[in-house]
């Protein structure tokens, strides 16, 4: 199957980076351009001859314009994790290019993540045709549960 990373494609076409977008844009910006790229994945000629599975971002199901593509265009699946995994995966990655993870004063990254999934978690399931908790897996595993799911 193909895979598509939406902010890597976002960086590719736009010639910049999230945290530029966000800077110059603003989140409403950002949003209204991760839309254009969704669409455009969606419907790009190879899509009906393949799977592709295209890594979302945190954010992309918070816009009610990206979450009816998400709903009529593909099978959606939430890969649900606790804060905790979460953030001992950012840490891992780190979180340059995530400007919402941007710690304040006395703020810490899975209370952060918390604070987020609260706010996103019923957005997340609203559109999931299948969720699959991954907290302690592998990718491997991970990607197998996924290839069970879209068979």
């Amino acid at each position: 199957m193909q895979f598509a990373d939406l902010d890597e494609e976002i960086e590719i076409r736009e010639g910049r980076s999230v945290r530029e977008i966000f800077a110059s844009d603003g989140e409403a910006g950002f949003r209204a351009i991760e839309m254009r790229t969704l669409e455009s994945l969606l419907r790009e000629p190879d899509v009906d001859s393949t799977v592709l599975l295209i890594a979302l971002g945190g954010g992309t199901l918070t816009d009610a314009g990206s979450r009816e593509l998400v709903r009529r265009h593909t099978k959606c699946i939430y890969l649900r994790a606790s804060a905790e995994t979460l953030a001992a995966h950012l840490r891992e990655a780190g979180t340059d290019g995530r400007p919402l993870l941007a710690l304040k004063q006395g703020e810490t990254l899975e209370g952060r993540i918390r604070s987020m999934l609260s706010a996103r978690s019923a957005i997340y399931e609203s559109c999931a045709d299948a969720v699959a908790d991954i907290d302690g897996l592998g990718i491997e595993e991970i990607a197998n549960i996924i290839n069970d799911i879209i068979k």
